[in-house]
C-alpha cells in the first residue's frame, strides 16, 4: 500500500492498494473514501504490486484550473492527469512500443517544474516532460551516462578481461566482446550467473535455470533447460564451468551436469539432496575437475571428489561454519583442498576458510574475517576471490558496501572501495582473471574492473651478452615463484626490432618458475646495444645483448684446383647476416694469374656470396691466396692452379693404306699459357711420321696435324706418342699394304666373241708412279691383259676383257693381284644362237628411294621376248634391310617381270644394291632405305604459367629400326638427348619452363636423321589468373558473374580456357571463356539452381596447365521472420503467425519446423512453404498465464533459425 496527499488541496488524500488492487480518492481527510480505479489498465499490470508499486502525485494548470496529476507506477507507469477521473498509459511498457522498461520502483517531480519528473524502474533512469496544454508527453532514458544496471553475477574470459557477460536484473545478460565500450544483451529476462570458456564458448541464464549456450561468441545460441521435477529451483540458479569446458553444473537444491557437446542433461548427481533450501552457488577446483563444491541458501556445504556420484557435507568438524546463507565459494588455485567461503546476513562473521576439505572430523574452519576497525564490516558479503599471485595471503571479497582486502591471509582487512576507484555500492560479485584483473559486478552501478598490478618481479637474462647480427641467442625469463593454473604471461619488448626480435609475450607453465625463449638478431653495420624488456603487469627487468657487425669468415673455392685459364665459383661465407643496405667485401688475389671482382656484395639478411674467379694459364704448379677484407677484419681462401698437359692423342681414321696420311689431334687438359705450349710428337715406326713437335697456340687447348705414311708390303700397328710438361699420351695408328678389293665386269655375260669392261679397284690411292696389277684368265677363251697400272692418286683402273666364240657356255674366273694379294670376278660366255643368250639388260626399283619399313617395286627388263615356259632371273640383296624373292619368271611372251621388295627400318640412309641374273648376265639397280625422320612436333598444353611442364610429341615418317635410335632435343638455348625404342613411330618428352616475369616465347625442335621440326611454347607468368565471382554469394536460383583475371594481357589470337563446375547440379557455367588478345579480363555467367543446403562450388577455367579456380557460395533459401498479428495478447487467446523467407521456396517447397519456447503457447510442428512463395501462416493458441510471461516460437529450415516473440498477459 502507498498514500499520497495532494500538492494544492491537503486535505485531498490517495491511497493504492496493491492486494486489492484498487486506487481510492479521499477530499476529506480520509472521512470518506471513493473507489477511482474505474478505467485503470490493470490486469497484467497488478500482477508484481508486492514488487514494484509507487504513488506520486503532481499538478496542472491549464486555463487558470489546477488539477492534481497521479502516476502510479506498477509495471507500467499510468497517469490521471484529472485527479483521477481518467486514467492512461505513458509508459507502454509491455508492448512492442514500449517507452519505458517494466517494474517502477520510484519517482520524483521536480520542485520547480511540476511537469518535469525522474522516473526510476528496471531499465534505468528516465525523464518525463508533460505538456499539459497539449496534453502529451515524452520519455527520454538517461542510462547511457548512468551506469545504473544491477547485476547479479558476472563472468570474464580468462584470457582476455575485457570479454565479460553479466546477468543483469530484468536486463537480459549484457555482454562484451573484447571492448568494454561496446556492448550487447544476450539471453533475456533477468539474467544470472553467467560461465566463458573462451572467445566462442559461452553461457548465459535466465530466471529459474533457463540456459542460453553460444559456440561462436554470441553470433547464434540454442536454449536448454534441464527437467528439474519438483525440485526447489533458484529464481537466480547457480551454474559452473568445467576447466575443460565440457560439462555445465547447474543447481536446484540438487547438482545437475549438462554434457556440453550432445546437450545430455544428468539430474540429480548422486541422487543427493544439497541443502533444505536452494543452492546458492557453485565451485569447480582449477585443478581438479573431480572436486565440486556445492553452497546452500541454509549454511550447507558440499563436496563430490568424483563430480557427484557421491557427496560429503563439510560445513562442519572440529570448528564449524555459523549455518547463515553460503553466497559464494573460492578454491584455491593450486589447492583443490583449500576453500574460502562467505556468508549473507548479519550478527556473524562472514568469511571462513578451510585449508584441508578432506579432513573429516578434523576439518577445521578459521574465521577470517578479522576483527575491530581492520575487520570486515558485518553486512553480506556476496563473493570472494584469490589473488593469482600470491593466493596464500591476497583475498579480494565484495560485500554490500563495496570490497574489502587483506594480504594476510585475513588477520587484518582494509576497504579497498574507495581506493580502487569503486563507487561506494553493493558489489554482488567478484572475478580475478590473469593480467592481473579484478572486476567487479555491481547492484546497481554496473561493471567495473581495474588493473592490479602484479607482486611477481620478473629477470630476464640472455647469452651470450654479445653475439654477432643474424646469430640466434637465447633469453630466460624468472620469476621468483612458481606460476599459477595457467601460468604467468611475460611481456618481452625489445628496444630496437630491427636489430633484435623476440616474442610479443611468453607463458611461464603452471608450477615452473622460468621459462626460454629465442632471441633473433639482424646484421648490423656497427657495433648496437639493444635491451631486452620483460614485464608482468608493470613490474619489468631489463637484459642489454651487444650486437656486433658481420665480418668474414671465410673463402672457398669449388673446384679448390684449376688448369690455368680456366674459372673455379668462390664463395665468401660470414659469420652472421649482412646488415640493410648490404655489406661490401673488397677482394684482392695475391697473383695476377687470378683475376676477381674488386668487391662483392652481401646483402642484407644474407649470410654469404658467391663470386667468379678467373684464372691464366701457367707454367707450373702456383698456388694463390684470396683476401677478403671488411671492417678491419680478414678471411683467406686458397686457390691451386696447374699448367696445362697433354690429356688425349688421337689418330683419324685410325687405318690407312700405307702411302695414305691420317689426321693426329693433341688435346691439352687445359688452355695454353702466352707463347703456347710445345707438344713433341714421336713415332716407333719410320712408315708413319708425325711432325717432331706441334704448337698449341696461347689460349687454345689442341692443336691438328698431318701424320705422312709410306707404303708397306705387309699390315702393320705404328704406336705414336705426344708429351707436353711431363705427360704423355699415344695413339695407334694401323698402316695396311696395298691391295685389290674387287675385279667386276660388265656385263657379267656375254656371247662368246664379244668383249666385257673389267674393273679392278684398290683398298687405297695408288702411289706415285702408279701401281701395277697383274691380271690372269682362268680360261683361254677370255683374253686379258698381262698388267694394268692404277694412276697415281687413283684407287681404280679398267681393262677390256675379250671373249672368243664357243659351243658351249662357260663361266671364267678373272683375277688380279697386287703385293701377292689377290681379288677375283667372274664372266659368263654364252653359246652363240643359244635361247640361253636371253638376259637382262636392266632392274629398276620403284620408288627408288622409300623409308625403311615401306615396301617398293622391282621391274626386270629381258633382252628379247621370253620363250616357252618363261625366263626364270635369279634375284639378289645386298643388304638383309631389303629383301627379295629368290628368282622371278619372266612369263613367256613378255620382256618384263616385277617383284616385291620388302624394307626393314634402319638406322641410317643405306645404299641397297639389287641384282637380278639371268644366263650369267646380271645387272643392278640401286635402292636408297631412308631412316626415319620426324615429320610433326605438338606441344600439349601450348600454353602453360612459368615453372610448369609441357609434353611435346614428335610423329616420325616411320619405324625406329632395332636398337633404336637417338633424338637431339632443343628446348631454348638447352640440349638434350632422347632415346627412342625400336618400332617406336612417335616419341613424347617433357618440356620444363622456368618461372618468368611476362609472356614468354620458347621454342622446342626435335632433330633426326639430320631433318628437324619445332613448335613454340607460350610461357606465362605465374599467377597469370584468377576467378572471383559477384556476388561471390548467392541464394540458389539467382545468378552471379564470374571474371576470369590476368595478371597479363592475352597473347595474339586470344586464350580461351575451358570452364567446369564442381556442382553442376548446383551451379552451371558455360563450357569456354576466351580473353581477348591483348585484353586481360573475361566475364561469364554463372546459373544457380536452388539447394537443399548451403553448397561451396568451385568453379574452375583450364588453360592447359594453366589453371584458376574460385569458389561461389550458393545459399539454401532461409528463415528470414516469425511475426504475430498480436505480438501481445491475454493468455487464452489467439492469434495467427507468419513465417517469412527470404526469398521464393524453390520446387517441391520448404518445410519449416516451429518450436515453442513454453507450454503456455502452441504451434504446429511445422508449415509448407509452397514452391514459388515466400511465406505461409500458421495458427497460435495460448493458454492462461499468472504472469506477464514472453514465449520464443522459433522456424527452423535448410539449418537457419529465427525467432518470433510473443508475451502473454494474465
Amino acid at each position: 500500500m502507498r498514500v499520497a496527499t495532494s500538492n494544492t488541496t491537503p486535505a485531498t488524500v490517495y491511497i493504492i492498494s496493491g492486494h486489492d488492487q484498487k486506487i481510492y480518492k479521499s477530499v476529506d481527510a480520509g472521512a470518506n473514501w471513493t473507489n477511482i480505479t474505474a478505467g485503470f489498465p490493470g490486469g497484467y499490470n497488478w500482477s508484481q504490486a508486492d514488487y514494484d508499486i509507487r504513488l506520486t502525485l503532481s499538478t496542472q494548470t491549464v486555463n487558470n484550473v489546477t488539477k492534481d496529476v497521479i502516476y502510479v507506477g506498477l509495471i507500467d507507469l499510468v497517469q490521471s492527469p484529472d485527479g483521477g477521473s481518467t486514467w492512461r498509459s505513458i509508459g507502454n511498457t509491455y508492448t512492442n512500443s514500449a517507452i519505458l522498461h517494466n517494474d517502477q520502483h520510484s519517482m520524483a517531480i521536480n520542485p520547480a517544474n511540476p511537469n518535469e519528473a525522474l522516473v526510476g524502474c528496471d531499465g534505468g533512469v528516465f525523464y518525463l516532460n508533460y505538456q499539459p496544454d497539449a496534453n502529451t508527453w515524452t520519455l527520454k532514458g538517461l542510462n547511457p551516462t548512468g551506469g545504473a544496471t544491477q547485476l547479479y553475477r558476472i563472468a570474464v574470459n580468462p584470457s582476455d578481461p575485457a570479454t565479460v557477460l553479466g546477468g543483469a536484473q530484468d536486463n537480459a545478460t549484457p555482454y562484451s566482446n573484447g571492448d568494454t565500450s561496446d556492448w550487447i544483451n544476450v539471453g533475456g529476462g533477468d539474467g544470472g550467473f553467467a560461465a566463458i570458456y573462451d572467445s566462442a564458448l559461452q553461457f548465459a541464464t535466465v530466471q529459474f535455470l533457463g540456459i542460453y549456450i553460444t559456440t561462436n561468441g554470441w553470433l547464434s545460441d540454442s536454449y536448454t533447460k534441464p527437467s528439474t521435477g519438483s525440485d526447489s529451483v533458484p529464481f537466480i540458479a547457480p551454474i559452473a564451468l568445467s576447466v575443460d569446458g565440457k560439462t555445465l553444473y547447474a543447481g536446484t537444491n540438487y547438482l545437475y551436469s549438462l554434457d556440453v557437446a550432445t546437450r545430455v542433461w544428468t539430474a540429480r548427481l548422486g541422487a543427493k539432496k544439497l541443502t533444505t533450501s536452494e543452492l546458492t552457488y557453485i565451485a569447480v577446483a582449477p585443478t581438479d575437475a573431480n572436486r565440486i563444491y556445492t553452497a546452500g541458501g541454509d549454511g550447507q556445504l558440499w563436496m563430490t571428489t568424483n563430480k557427484g556420484t557421491s557427496w560429503t557435507e563439510i560445513d562442519k568438524g572440529v570448528a564449524s561454519l555459523p549455518g547463515y546463507a553460503l553466497t559464494s565459494i573460492a578454491v584455491h588455485p593450486t589447492k583443490p583442498n583449500q576453500i574460502l567461503v562467505t556468508f549473507s546476513g548479519s550478527g556473524t562473521d562472514h568469511v571462513f576458510l578451510c585449508n584441508d576439505t578432506t579432513a573429516g572430523a578434523n576439518r577445521t574452519w578459521l574465521d577470517v574475517s578479522g576483527a575491530g576497525v581492520t575487520g570486515l564490516p558485518d553486512i553480506s558479503h556476496n563473493s570472494i576471490v584469490y589473488d593469482l599471485d600470491a593466493p596464500d595471503t591476497t583475498w579480494y571479497v565484495g560485500t554490500d558496501v563495496g570490497v574489502f582486502v587483506t594480504t594476510n591471509a585475513g588477520a587484518t582487512w582494509s576497504n579497498a572501495t574507495s581506493p580502487l576507484g569503486l563507487p561506494n555500492v553493493e558489489v554482488s560479485d567478484l572475478k580475478i582473471v590473469p593480467g592481473k584483473y579484478l572486476v567487479a559486478g555491481t547492484f546497481g552501478r554496473g561493471i567495473w574492473r581495474i588493473s592490479l598490478g602484479s607482486s611477481v618481479s620478473p629477470t630476464v637474462t640472455v647469452s651470450p651478452t654479445t653475439t654477432v647480427g643474424g646469430a640466434l641467442a637465447k633469453g630466460v625469463v624468472t620469476i621468483p615463484t612458481a606460476a599459477g593454473v595457467g601460468g604467468t604471461t611475460v611481456s618481452l619488448e625489445s628496444s630496437a626490432v630491427s636489430v633484435v626480435a623476440v616474442p610479443l609475450s611468453v607463458t611461464i607453465p603452471a608450477g615452473a618458475k622460468s621459462v626460454s625463449f629465442n632471441v633473433q638478431t639482424f646484421g648490423v653495420p656497427s657495433s648496437t646495444n639493444v635491451d631486452i624488456s620483460a614485464s608482468i603487469s608493470g613490474v619489468s627487468s631489463t637484459a642489454s645483448l651487444r650486437v656486433v657487425p658481420a665480418t668474414p669468415l671465410a673463402v672457398k673455392f669449388n673446384p679448390a684446383a684449376v688448369i690455368g685459364g680456366t674459372s673455379s665459383t668462390g664463395t665468401l661465407l660470414l659469420n652472421g647476416q649482412a646488415p640493410a643496405g648490404d655489406l661490401i667485401v673488397n677482394l684482392v688475389s695475391d697473383n695476377a694469374a687470378v683475376t676477381l671482382p674488386a668487391t662483392v656484395t652481401v646483402l642484407s639478411g644474407a649470410t654469404s656470396v658467391t663470386f667468379t674467379a678467373q684464372t691464366t694459364a701457367v707454367t707450373t704448379q702456383t698456388a694463390v691466396t684470396v683476401t677478403a677484407t671488411s671492417g678491419g677484419a680478414t678471411a683467406k681462401g686458397n686457390l691451386q692452379l696447374f699448367p696445362a698437359s697433354a690429356l688425349s692423342f688421337t689418330i683419324t681414321p685410325s687405318v690407312v693404306v700405307g702411302g695414305t696420311s691420317a689426321k693426329g689431334k693433341v688435346t691439352l687438359s687445359g688452355k695454353a699459357p702466352t707463347g703456347g705450349i710445345v707438344v713433341t710428337l714421336a713415332s716407333d715406326n719410320l712408315n708413319a711420321v708425325p711432325p717432331a713437335t706441334v704448337l698449341v697456340p696461347a689460349d687454345t687447348s689442341s692443336v691438328t696435324f698431318t701424320i705422312a705414311t709410306l707404303g708397306v708390303a705387309v699390315s702393320m700397328n705404328t704406336t705414336l706418342a705426344a708429351s707436353a710438361n711431363g705427360a704423355v699420351s699415344t695413339a695407334t695408328l694401323q698402316l695396311l699394304p696395298l691391295a685389290p678389293v674387287s675385279v667386276t665386269l660388265a656385263p657379267t655375260s656375254v656371247v662368246g666373241g664379244n668383249s666385257s669392261k673389267g674393273t679392278v679397284v684398290l683398298n687405297g690411292v695408288a702411289p706415285v708412279g702408279g701401281a701395277v696389277v697383274a691380271l690372269t684368265s682362268g680360261d683361254s677363251i677370255v683374253t686379258l691383259p698381262a698388267s694394268i697400272t692404277v694412276p697415281a692418286g687413283s684407287t681404280k683402273m679398267t681393262f677390256k676383257a675379250a671373249t672368243a666364240k664357243t659351243l658351249t657356255s662357260k663361266t671364267v674366273t678373272v683375277t688380279a693381284v697386287i703385293n701377292s694379294v689377290s681379288a677375283k670376278g667372274t664372266l659368263q660366255v654364252l653359246k652363240a644362237g643359244d635361247s640361253a643368250s636371253l638376259v637382262p639388260i636392266s632392274v629398276t626399283i620403284s620408288p627408288a628411294q622409300v623409308t625403311g619399313g615401306v615396301k617398293a617395286t622391282g621391274t626386270v627388263t629381258l633382252s628379247g621376248i621370253a620363250s616357252t615356259g618363261g625366263l626364270v632371273v635369279n634375284l639378289s640383296s645386298s643388304s638383309s634391310s631389303a629383301t627379295v624373292p629368290a628368282t622371278l619368271t619372266v612369263p613367256a611372251g613378255s620382256t618384263k617381270g616385277t617383284f616385291s621388295v620388302s624394307t626393314t627400318p634402319v638406322p641410317a640412309d643405306t645404299e641397297v644394291k639389287v641384282t637380278a641374273t639371268a644366263n650369267g648376265v646380271s645387272v643392278e639397280s640401286m635402292l636408297t632405305l631412308l631412316a626415319p625422320r620426324p615429320v610433326s612436333l605438338t606441344l600439349k598444353p601450348p600454353i602453360v604459367v612459368g615453372g610448369i611442364s609441357s609434353k611435346a610429341t614428335v610423329v616420325f615418317t616411320g619405324k625406329m629400326p632395332a636398337g633404336g635410335l637417338s633424338m637431339t632435343v632443343q628446348i631454348g638455348a638447352a640440349t638434350q638427348t632422347i632415346s627412342l625404342s625400336a618400332g617406336a613411330t612417335s616419341a613424347t618428352f617433357t618440356v620444363p619452363t622456368n618461372p618468368v616475369t611476362q609472356v614468354t616465347s620458347l621454342k622446342v625442335s626435335a632433330t633426326l636423321s639430320g631433318a628437324s621440326v619445332s613448335a613454340t611454347l607460350t610461357v606465362l607468368p605465374s599467377g597469370s589468373s584468377s576467378l572471383s565471382f559477384a556476388p561471390r554469394s548467392v541464394t540458389g536460383g539467382l545468378k552471379s558473374v564470374g571474371t576470369l583475371t590476368l595478371s597479363g594481357k592475352a597473347p595474339t589470337g586470344g586464350l580461351t580456357f575451358s570452364l567446369s563446375s564442381s556442382e553442376p547440379a548446383t551451379a552451371t557455367v558455360p563450357a569456354t571463356v576466351t580473353v581477348a588478345a591483348g585484353a586481360s579480363s573475361a566475364n561469364f555467367t554463372v546459373t544457380t539452381f536452388a539447394t537443399a543446403a548451403d553448397k561451396y562450388v568451385t568453379i574452375t577455367a583450364t588453360q592447359g596447365a594453366l589453371v584458376a579456380s574460385g569458389s561461389l557460395l550458393v545459399t539454401t533459401v532461409k528463415v528470414a521472420s516469425v511475426t504475430f498479428d498480436s505480438p501481445t495478447l491475454q493468455g487464452g487467446a489467439g492469434t495467427k503467425g507468419t513465417v517469412t523467407l527470404d526469398a521464393p521456396a524453390p520446387a517441391g517447397g520448404i518445410v519449416v519446423t516451429l518450436v515453442s519456447g513454453n507450454s503456455a503457447v502452441t504451434v504446429p510442428a511445422s508449415v509448407t512453404i509452397n514452391a514459388g512463395s515466400k511465406s505461409a501462416r500458421f495458427i497460435v493458441k495460448t493458454s492462461k498465464v499468472g504472469f506477464n510471461t514472453s514465449v520464443a516460437v522459433t522456424a527452423t529450415a535448410n539449418s537457419s533459425s529465427v525467432k518470433g516473440t510473443i508475451n502473454l498477459t494474465p
